[in-house]
């Protein structure tokens, strides 16, 4: 055993969804083609640059004809290693139908970069999109961070890691659904050299669950019923220690589904009225 009862085999497969997730694989493929006609049938200024690094680029979705709301930021999953923005724009079209704008970030992927360095990187898309609020056209606070499965881990680290910066006032809200707050059982895993965490000061300040949330922030985790035992683990996890500094972070459970299939209640369903909750109450 290395980790809560689990051997290394057992430990892999509680943190691999599409081990355990009846049809990922073609789930995975269905949202890109989706994801590609989302593009194709919207308004969207696309790869806007944010960084230096190639791939840190945002696609933006904007209202036409109303004045600046808060803007919601999405960052998309794939274990820190695949996957692109172009595959989740079909899961934003009603935060957009309801008015208001929709950043999609891409980044830097593992093993080309580490999670440190992505980490790095989402902390600059969070001052870049704060500083030309007024330019783009939403407002320059109460931004909702919005991420799935390892882009809820960068979503909870951009909200931790704006808490003492001039752009600290930008983000009002967190809604992480099927997230990875705390990564020490991935040190425990071959994935964890793929992922930059053995090298010097690979895990440190890495675990959103460890760090102190900016003061104000409204946080949601959501998780699907049909996740592993690890996953709700995670999320409740992350819940208790968050809601020491916040008061409450409120926890949904997606009936029916596993991590993969819960993103659909984001398209409509629970998801989506949390993000609205969330983007009329702290903007």
């Amino acid at each position: 055993m290395i980790f809560a009862g689990y051997d290394e085999a057992e430990l892999e497969w509680q943190y691999s969804p599409i081990l355990w997730e009846e049809g990922a694989p073609e789930t995975l493929e269905g949202w890109r083609n989706r994801g590609r006609e989302h593009i194709a049938t919207h308004e969207v200024r696309e790869d806007l640059r944010y960084a230096t690094a190639a791939d840190a680029v945002l696609d933006l979705y904007l209202p036409e004809g109303s004045e600046p709301r808060p803007l919601a930021i999405f960052l998309h999953g794939g274990y820190w290693q695949m996957m692109d923005k172009a595959d989740h724009g079909q899961f934003i079209k009603g935060i957009v139908d309801a008015g208001y704008g929709v950043a999609m970030l891409n980044y830097s992927l593992c093993p080309a970069v580490t999670i440190a360095e992505i980490a790095d990187q989402i902390g600059e898309a969070r001052t870049w999109l704060h500083a030309h609020a007024a330019e783009l056209g939403y407002r320059d606070t109460g931004a909702v961070v919005i991420g799935h499965s390892a882009g809820a881990h960068l979503g909870a680290l951009m909200c931790a890691g704006g808490r003492r910066e001039s752009s600290k006032d930008f983000l009002g809200g967190f809604l992480g659904i099927s997230g990875l707050y705390d990564l020490t059982p991935l040190l425990l895993l071959p994935v964890a050299a793929t992922l930059g965490l053995q090298g010097p000061n690979g895990f440190r300040g890495l675990s959103p669950a460890f760090l102190t949330p900016p003061a104000g922030l409204r946080a949601v985790v959501a998780v699907g019923a049909r996740e592993s035992s690890e996953f709700h683990v995670q999320t409740e996890q992350f819940a208790t220690h968050w809601s020491a500094h916040l008061g409450e972070v409120a926890l949904i459970r997606v009936p029916d589904v596993a991590h993969f299939a819960v993103m659909e209640h984001l398209a409509e369903g629970a998801l989506l009225d949390a993000a609205l909750d969330l983007l009329a109450t702290v903007g």
